[in-house]
Protein backbone atom coordinates (compact mmCIF):
# COMPACT_ATOMS: atom_id res chain seq x y z
CA UNK A 1 0.00 0.00 0.00
CA UNK A 2 1.33 3.44 -0.90
CA UNK A 3 2.13 5.76 2.03
CA UNK A 4 -0.74 8.14 1.19
CA UNK A 5 -3.13 5.22 0.85
CA UNK A 6 -2.02 3.93 4.25
CA UNK A 7 -2.64 7.33 5.82
CA UNK A 8 -6.03 7.61 4.10
CA UNK A 9 -6.97 4.08 5.17
CA UNK A 10 -6.15 5.00 8.75
CA UNK A 11 -8.18 8.19 8.42
CA UNK A 12 -11.16 6.31 7.00
CA UNK A 13 -11.12 3.89 9.91
CA UNK A 14 -11.08 6.78 12.38
CA UNK A 15 -7.47 6.35 13.41
CA UNK A 16 -5.51 8.38 10.89
CA UNK A 17 -6.54 11.99 11.23
CA UNK A 18 -7.06 12.80 14.87
CA UNK A 19 -5.75 9.72 16.62
CA UNK A 20 -2.22 9.87 15.24
CA UNK A 21 -1.25 13.10 16.95
CA UNK A 22 -3.73 13.73 19.70
CA UNK A 23 -6.34 15.41 17.53
CA UNK A 24 -3.99 17.96 15.99
CA UNK A 25 -3.97 16.40 12.50
CA UNK A 26 -1.88 13.83 10.69
CA UNK A 27 0.97 12.05 12.39
CA UNK A 28 4.39 13.39 11.48
CA UNK A 29 5.65 9.91 10.61
CA UNK A 30 2.78 9.37 8.17
CA UNK A 31 3.47 12.73 6.50
CA UNK A 32 7.19 11.91 6.20
CA UNK A 33 6.30 8.70 4.34
CA UNK A 34 4.62 10.65 1.54
CA UNK A 35 6.84 10.46 -1.51
CA UNK A 36 5.05 12.36 -4.27
CA UNK A 37 3.07 15.49 -4.86
CA UNK A 38 0.14 13.36 -6.03
CA UNK A 39 0.02 11.57 -2.66
CA UNK A 40 0.15 14.91 -0.83
CA UNK A 41 -2.67 16.29 -3.02
CA UNK A 42 -4.78 13.19 -2.49
CA UNK A 43 -4.24 13.43 1.26
CA UNK A 44 -5.03 17.14 1.24
CA UNK A 45 -8.29 16.54 -0.64
CA UNK A 46 -9.26 13.74 1.74
CA UNK A 47 -8.54 15.95 4.75
CA UNK A 48 -10.60 18.78 3.23
CA UNK A 49 -13.51 16.43 2.57
CA UNK A 50 -13.31 15.10 6.13
CA UNK A 51 -13.23 18.66 7.47
CA UNK A 52 -16.37 19.55 5.48
CA UNK A 53 -18.14 16.44 6.79
CA UNK A 54 -17.22 17.33 10.37
CA UNK A 55 -18.37 20.94 9.84
CA UNK A 56 -21.71 19.72 8.45
CA UNK A 57 -22.21 17.36 11.38
CA UNK A 58 -21.37 20.14 13.83
CA UNK A 59 -23.84 22.51 12.15
CA UNK A 60 -26.57 19.87 12.38
CA UNK A 61 -25.90 19.37 16.07
CA UNK A 62 -25.81 23.09 16.77
CA UNK A 63 -29.05 23.65 14.85
CA UNK A 64 -30.83 21.34 17.31
CA UNK A 65 -29.61 23.27 20.35
CA UNK A 66 -32.37 25.91 20.36
CA UNK A 67 -35.10 23.28 20.14
CA UNK A 68 -33.51 21.25 22.93
CA UNK A 69 -33.20 24.32 25.16
CA UNK A 70 -36.88 25.16 24.51
CA UNK A 71 -37.90 21.60 25.44
CA UNK A 72 -35.81 21.79 28.60
CA UNK A 73 -37.53 25.03 29.65
CA UNK A 74 -40.95 23.44 29.02
CA UNK A 75 -39.95 20.39 31.05
CA UNK A 76 -38.80 22.59 33.92
CA UNK A 77 -42.06 24.56 33.80
CA UNK A 78 -44.10 21.34 33.79
CA UNK A 79 -42.12 20.02 36.74
CA UNK A 80 -42.82 23.19 38.71
CA UNK A 81 -46.54 22.91 37.88
CA UNK A 82 -46.60 19.29 39.06
CA UNK A 83 -44.90 20.29 42.31
CA UNK A 84 -47.49 23.02 42.84
CA UNK A 85 -50.36 20.62 42.19
CA UNK A 86 -48.80 18.07 44.51
CA UNK A 87 -48.57 20.60 47.35
CA UNK A 88 -52.16 21.67 46.69
CA UNK A 89 -53.33 18.04 46.71
CA UNK A 90 -51.51 17.33 49.95
CA UNK A 91 -53.11 20.39 51.54
CA UNK A 92 -56.55 19.30 50.30
CA UNK A 93 -56.03 15.78 51.62
CA UNK A 94 -55.02 17.15 54.99
CA UNK A 95 -58.16 19.29 55.13
CA UNK A 96 -60.34 16.29 54.22
CA UNK A 97 -58.72 14.24 56.97
CA UNK A 98 -59.39 17.00 59.51
CA UNK A 99 -63.00 17.27 58.38
CA UNK A 100 -63.41 13.51 58.67
CA UNK A 101 -62.06 13.63 62.21
CA UNK A 102 -64.40 16.45 63.14
CA UNK A 103 -67.39 14.64 61.63
CA UNK A 104 -66.62 11.44 63.49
Amino acid sequence: MAPAAAVLAGAASGGGLAATSGGAGFGLDAVRQLSSVAEVNRLLHEASARERAIDNELEQLLSKRGELEHCLVELHTSTEEVRGCSKHSNTGAGCCAKLAQLAA
